[in-house]
């Protein structure tokens, strides 16, 4: 099933079926956050979110399945479709794809801090840009509130600080 919608999706029958991506390890370390490819959280971070009835993200069920088919179960898809148009294009460092001319790559990104101040806080906690749609924005009030749940492996930066790569640089010694 493809999340790239603009409205919820209605009531699943049974929970999304999931896998990891090429390479799959034999003993996956199941975790908080996963991305398989959309975002995917654990019951720990669902019942922080759920609650909260967040404008524009839809937590969907799902079980994602191993190399030997194990099934691991208490898993939500996270689904954004509340997009906003906020990208400063002029301060931001992007890649545009030759193809077909859109953003295909972000390497620090600046938002539009007039057209944010414009929308109700409650209509921004969670979304897209709607110019990059890999993208996925978390309001500060949001990380605040999941943070104290102690994720494993969930990486949240402010945005003046993200950059492409930054995953990378400060990495578990242990994992």
């Amino acid at each position: 099933m493809m999340l790239h919608g603009r409205e919820p999706v209605k009531a699943l029958r049974k929970p999304m079926e999931l896998c990891f991506r090429p390479p799959v390890p034999a003993k996956p370390r199941m975790v908080d956050f996963h991305e398989l490819p959309s975002s995917v959280f654990s019951r720990k971070i669902y019942n922080v979110l759920q609650p909260m009835n967040i404008y524009g993200l839809q937590l969907l069920p799902a079980t994602v399945r191993g190399k030997k088919d194990e099934r691991y179960e208490d898993y939500w898809v996270t689904y954004v479709y509340n997009r906003i148009a906020c990208l400063d294009v002029e301060h931001s460092q992007y890649d545009i794809d030759e193809d077909d001319g859109d953003i295909s790559n972000i390497l620090r990104f600046f938002l539009v801090k007039e057209t944010l101040a414009e929308i109700p806080l409650e209509k921004r906690l969670v979304f897209l840009l709607a110019e990059w749609m890999s993208s996925r924005l978390y309001h500060k009030s949001v990380v605040a509130d999941v943070m104290p749940a102690h994720p494993v492996r969930i990486q949240l930066y402010p945005i003046q600080d993200w950059y492409e790569g930054i995953q990378f640089d400060d990495e578990e010694e242990d994992w």
